[in-house]
C-alpha cells in the first residue's frame, strides 16, 4: 500500500492524518502536492484540497478477446433467443389452432383419410404444421374447408413465407460476416459475462463506491486488488479483466503485468465504466493552492500536459502494447484472409442431417421389431387352434 494511492485513516495525530501510501503522506504533511491518476474522491475531502482538473480519463477494462462461435451451432445463430422462443411458441399455436379447426369442422375437403380419433387428428395437425414451417408443400387433403380454415391456412403461409425469408438472410449474413460469441463491450456486457477485474489498488474503483444501482455494486464486488506479481500470472489465464485508463491522445495507461505476448487475445472495452477528471491533491488549506491553479491552467492551455502525457507513455510503458491496444480499440476490425469454404462451415447442416439419419435409422429399426412381434402373435394363435383340433381327433 506505501507504493500505491494508500488511503487516509480518521485518526489524527500530532503529526497530522494517519494513512499509508500517497495519501497518507499527503495527510501527515510529508509531500506538499500529489500526483498520480487521482480524481474527485469526495472521500478525501474533508483531508485535503483538490486543485483545478488538469485532464480527462475514463477507467475502462482489458478483458479477453471474443472467441468464434461453434461453427456446428451456425444454423441456430439466424435468430436470437427471443426470436427462437417466439417461433417455438407460435409453431405449438398454430397446431392447436389447426387441432380445434379440424376437430369442430365435421365436412373436410375431399372426404380427407381423417378419422375422428383425436390422436390421429393430432398427428395429422402436428405434421401439417411442421410442412408449413420448413416451407414444405400440403397435401389437398389436409387443407381445411370453410371461411375459417382457408383464412387460417392463407396467414399460416404468409407467416412461413416471412419465417423462411428472415432465416435465410440471416443465415447468409452469419455466414459472410465472422460471429463471436459473448464479446465485452459495453458495462452491461461485462456484468452479465461474470467475469472478475482487478488492478494494483482499490482506488480504480473509488468512484464508484456509493453506488446505487445494482450493477455498479456487483462491478465492484468482483473488482480485486492484488500485486503485480499475481496479475502477470492472471493475464495468461485469460479468463480475467484487468482495469485500465483511456487517456487523450489515443493513449493507454496499461499495467505492465500485461506483457506483449499476450496483449494481442485481449480487447479494450467500448464503453467505460466511469469517467473523471484528473487532479491534484494538497493538504487542506494549502497556501500554494491559488497559484498552483492559476498555473496549472497555463500548462493546460500551451498543451503542454498532453505533451508529456505522450513523453511519459512512450518513455515508461510498453510501446508495441499501446500499438496493439491502439489498433484494436480505433480500427474496430481486423484484416481477414480470405478462405475457401470448407467442411468447418457447415457442421451445422451435416450435424442435422447426420440427426436425422441416425434418429431416422433407429425408428426404422424399432418399426420392423413391432411389425414381426404383431406378426408372430396373429400367427401364434391360429397354430393354437390347428395343434388342438389335431389332438382332439387323434383322441377320438
Amino acid at each position: 500500500m506505501n507504493d500505491t494511492w494508500g488511503e487516509i485513516y480518521n485518526q489524527w495525530t500530532g503529526n497530522g492524518w494517519q494513512g499509508t501510501g500517497l495519501l497518507g503522506n499527503l495527510g501527515r504533511d510529508d509531500a506538499d502536492v500529489g500526483f498520480a491518476s487521482m480524481a474527485t474522491w469526495t472521500i478525501y475531502y474533508d483531508f485535503l484540497d483538490f486543485s483545478k482538473p488538469s485532464v480527462r480519463t475514463g477507467v475502462t477494462g482489458l478483458v479477453p478477446a471474443p472467441k468464434l462461435a461453434s461453427r456446428w451451432l451456425i444454423p441456430f445463430y439466424s435468430y436470437s433467443k427471443t426470436m427462437w422462443l417466439t417461433v417455438a411458441i407460435l409453431f405449438f399455436t398454430c397446431i392447436i389452432a389447426l387441432f380445434a379447426i379440424r376437430y369442430w369442422t365435421p365436412a373436410r375437403k375431399n372426404s380427407e383419410p381423417l378419422t375422428n380419433d383425436m390422436v390421429n387428428l393430432l398427428d395429422s395437425s402436428v405434421w401439417s404444421i411442421l410442412k408449413l414451417f420448413i416451407v414444405q408443400p400440403v397435401s389437398e387433403w389436409e387443407i381445411v374447408q370453410g371461411f375459417n380454415g382457408g383464412l387460417f391456412m392463407s396467414l399460416l403461409f404468409l407467416a412461413s413465407l416471412f419465417l423462411s425469408t428472415t432465416y435465410s438472410s440471416g443465415f447468409s449474413s452469419i455466414m459472410t460476416i465472422p460471429l463471436y460469441e459473448n464479446p465485452i463491450n459495453t458495462v452491461m456486457d461485462f456484468y452479465e459475462s461474470g467475469l472478475e477485474w482487478g488492478a494494483t489498488g482499490t482506488a480504480w474503483i473509488e468512484s464508484l463506491r456509493g453506488a446505487e444501482d445494482h450493477v455498479t455494486k456487483e462491478i465492484v464486488r468482483r473488482f480485486i486488488a492484488v500485486s503485480e506479481e499475481e496479475l502477470h500470472k492472471l493475464s495468461f489465464t485469460y479468463k480475467f479483466g484487468f482495469a485500465m485508463e483511456r487517456l487523450p491522445n489515443r493513449n493507454f495507461a496499461v499495467g505492465a503485468y500485461v506483457a506483449n505476448n499476450v496483449i494481442g487475445d485481449y480487447r479494450v472495452m467500448v464503453e467505460d465504466f466511469y469517467w473523471e477528471h484528473c487532479i491534484f491533491m494538497l493538504r487542506k488549506s494549502s497556501i500554494f493552492l491559488p497559484k498552483f491553479d492559476a498555473f496549472l491552467l497555463r500548462v493546460f492551455e500551451t498543451g503542454h500536459i498532453n505533451h508529456w502525457q505522450s513523453e511519459a507513455i512512450m518513455q515508461y510503458m510498453d510501446f508495441e502494447v499501446q500499438k496493439i491496444v491502439e489498433f484494436y480499440n480505433y480500427q474496430h476490425q481486423v484484416e481477414h484472409v480470405v478462405e475457401k469454404l470448407t467442411i468447418t462451415h457447415l457442421e451445422g447442416a451435416f450435424a442435422i442431417l447426420i440427426i436425422g439419419l441416425i434418429s431416422s435409422t433407429i425408428s426404422f429399426i424399432i418399426e420392423l421389431f413391432i411389425y414381426r412381434y404383431r406378426q408372430v402373435h396373429t400367427l401364434r394363435l391360429p397354430l393354437n387352434k390347428i395343434c388342438s383340433r389335431y389332438f382332439i381327433r387323434r383322441q377320438n
